[in-house]
């Protein structure tokens, strides 16, 4: 069996209605930037539903970040390098993350391609990121496979002076708060979203896929499930800077399975795949509409 595989990395890269032109409302979004994403980071709030975040200088103040894991809070300078090395810090504290991770597994069927932003808390480009051109409409069968796994959340507490900046030092960053927002909290782990189109039914998909996942030498897929796959086009996007194992040449399902079976190491510890955001103005929650 062949599959017929799309491998898209993301490298700089929610309870919501199913109807299409319906508004759609998230507070949590998966990070097209991961290289990008940390505590603190000011953007243009209209740009998370644009193919580019628009991030905004700024001369940051000393932020106090907290983990859930159990280690102490730190004093930083807001930046993508001080949050890696403060984290990697205390992974390297630690020796060892314990192996019950947050694990979030999703099946959705897809009328419309343009559902895929409800995986995302955000509209995305489905050209961009699954090469898939915008008016594309499903085949018989188009699925959605959403994985994720968490493995700790970084937190920035609020400043005693209510504000994550500066006033004299942010003259333009005053005049523009009610169009900005900053990153407030991060979850590291790894996050896949698999597009599967078929000819066949809903049902014979969603069980070929899941014989895929659990295949072992003790547990063979069916024939019918290695037909059906073979005869599917699977469309993979990895949130991050990451590649998946080689493992199966032939089951692209059991190289996913093989991603997130990696361990945790002091070189390996995720990448910033989710975040959310609070209004510079005043710090209350952002909610995004799409």
């Amino acid at each position: 069996m062949k599959i017929k595989t799309i491998i898209i990395t993301a490298l700089l890269f929610t309870g919501l209605s199913l109807h299409a032109q319906t508004e759609r409302k998230a507070t949590d979004f998966v990070s097209k930037y991961p290289g990008k994403t940390f505590l603190g980071a000011v953007l243009e709030y209209k740009s998370i539903n644009t193919e580019e975040y628009k991030f905004v200088k700024v001369e940051p103040s000393p932020v106090t970040i907290s983990f859930s894991l159990p280690v102490k809070s730190e004093t930083i300078i807001p930046s993508y390098e001080n949050l890696m090395n403060v984290v990697r810090d205390k992974v390297v504290r630690i020796g060892k993350i314990k192996s019950n991770h947050s694990f979030s597994f999703s099946f959705k069927e897809l009328k419309s391609y343009d559902f895929l932003s409800l995986s995302f808390g955000q509209k995305i480009d489905t050209d961009l990121f699954f090469g898939i051109s915008k008016d594309a409409k499903p085949r018989k069968t188009a699925v959605m496979v959403d994985m994720s796994q968490t493995y700790f959340s970084v937190v920035m507490d609020l400043p005693e002076s209510g504000k994550i900046y500066d006033k004299d030092r942010n003259p333009e960053i005053v005049k523009r708060e009610d169009e900005l927002v900053y990153i407030g909290s991060v979850e590291f782990g790894r996050k896949v979203t698999v597009i599967v189109e078929s000819p066949f039914s809903y049902g014979d998909l969603k069980q070929a896929i899941q014989e895929a996942l659990s295949e072992s030498k003790d547990k063979p897929m069916s024939k019918k499930s290695r037909s059906i796959l073979a005869r599917a086009t699977v469309r993979v996007m990895v949130i991050g800077d990451e590649k998946l194992p080689d493992t199966h040449p032939d089951n692209v399902f059991g190289n996913i399975k093989d991603y997130f079976d990696r361990p945790v190491t002091v070189e390996d510890f995720g990448k910033p795949i989710t975040f959310q955001a609070s209004y510079v103005k005043d710090n209350s929650a952002f909610q995004n509409t799409f």
